[in-house]
């Protein structure tokens, strides 16, 4: 039985959530923010952040809302913040998502639809793998990641904290990219790329 659930946020990426939770018919008490935009209908508004705390960490779990922005630690932020208050988070997996028997989901961590995880991969805490990714075997995704729409892992990937990969990139097999990376969108990664490092393809159109 899951228990009900307070979302974090209400922009765009709150709404794929909430999606996500009316999909698997689970409890939402309401969504936290600092102002009501009034951006989602049919989930009420229960205050800013200090609202969460009227509830207790044993009567409720937590669903990160926040998008992971390039140069942006909001996300991990709240995610740290509300762990340390004993809050659990709840990882959501899309029904349309194909994983295999053996995959390991951490707390917090998002899967999107379209998704497909094959065998002894493990997704981290708090991280964001977006829609229509694709993630071949024996690769490790670390904590307070983003796999933006239509990223192909190739196999045997690492992906360390806090890595941003733009959409449709792809990363070819037995390549580790370092904490804190960037990699712009439509990028192919041929080899190794460095802690906290900027990988932007040249070619028309790339971006971060």
């Amino acid at each position: 039985m899951y228990k009900p659930v307070v979302i974090l946020g209400m922009g765009g990426h709150a709404k794929v959530c909430i999606e996500i939770l009316k999909l698997l018919n689970i409890e939402m008490l309401g969504i936290v923010a600092p102002e009501n935009n009034h951006q989602i209908k049919g989930v009420q508004y229960i205050g800013n952040d200090e609202a969460v705390l009227s509830y207790s960490a044993e009567s409720i779990m937590l669903v990160n809302g926040v998008g992971h922005v390039p140069h942006s630690k909001q996300r991990s932020k709240i995610y740290e913040f509300f762990k340390h208050k004993h809050y659990e988070f709840m990882s959501l997996v899309h029904p349309s998502a194909i994983m295999a028997s053996d995959v390991k989901i951490q707390a917090g961590a998002q899967i999107m639809a379209g998704v497909v995880i094959q065998p002894n991969t493990t997704i981290g805490e708090n991280t964001i793998v977006n829609t229509a990714t694709i993630i071949e075997h024996d690769s490790q995704v670390g904590s307070n990641v983003h796999l933006a729409p239509g990223v192909t892992l190739c196999g045997t990937s690492t992906i360390e904290q806090g890595v941003f990969i733009g959409a449709n990139s792809v990363v070819v097999p037995n390549v580790t990219i370092g904490k804190d990376a960037l990699v712009a969108a439509g990028s192919v990664v041929l080899e190794n790329i460095a802690p906290g490092a900027r990988f932007i393809q040249k070619k028309e159109g790339s971006y971060l």
